[in-house]
């Protein structure tokens, strides 16, 4: 995926955010879980199957992106996680690197890699889980030395943490509450989480 596909596709995101505050009545650009008044991001873990994941130091390279989407797209302060009202806590599941394209002299030319990352939004005040997330993507770069391949994984992040938030507190904040004498099988209804199929552009 280019840097022009991943920005129109955060564009898209946006406009489609807008688009659904519109058509709930709403009167702010961002998002706000109802009681909460600060947001904190924990530190991402990796998955046990460290092979998943062969990138040393990815963690906080994930943290900056989700940081910076939560700060974009809800209307809640950012502070620290030990002292927020509601976090994003999750894993890394992978980070893979693609055999990519090659010339007729089976010279490298193209490759990219896949990011997947599993969130958690969870009030913590209650430990309640409040939403759940699963989005992977594809990021294609030209093969030129290291730094196209972290350019390649900055727009991954960047799109992906978009597509997190969104996921995890448009659930929490648009999810109907069911009264306490609803039937146990519809709050049980309610309470499932949504998932982003993972996504592959070559």
């Amino acid at each position: 995926m280019t840097a022009r596909a991943l920005m129109l596709g955060r564009f898209t995101l946006l406009a489609l955010l807008a688009a659904c505050i519109a058509s709930c009545g709403w009167h702010t650009a961002r998002l706000k879980p109802a009681d909460a008044h600060s947001v904190g991001v924990e530190i991402f873990g990796i998955d046990v199957l460290k092979d998943r994941v062969p990138l040393r130091d990815i963690e906080p390279e994930v943290h900056a992106a989700l940081s910076r989407a939560v700060s974009d797209l809800v209307d809640l302060p950012l502070v620290q996680s030990d002292r927020a009202d509601v976090v994003v806590r999750g894993r890394v599941l992978q980070y893979r690197r693609r055999g990519g394209i090659r010339n007729s002299e089976n010279e490298l030319l193209e490759t990219g890699v896949r990011v997947q990352l599993e969130a958690v939004l969870v009030d913590r005040r209650t430990e309640t889980e409040l939403a759940k997330a699963t989005s992977a993507l594809w990021s294609g770069h030209v093969v030129g030395g290291p730094d196209e391949e972290r350019k390649a994984r900055e727009r991954a992040l960047e799109s992906l943490c978009d597509r997190l938030v969104l996921e995890l507190f448009g659930t929490a904040c648009y999810e109907p509450r069911l009264p306490a004498s609803a039937p146990a099988d519809a709050a049980a209804g309610a309470g499932e989480s949504l998932s982003v199929p993972p996504t592959e552009v070559r």
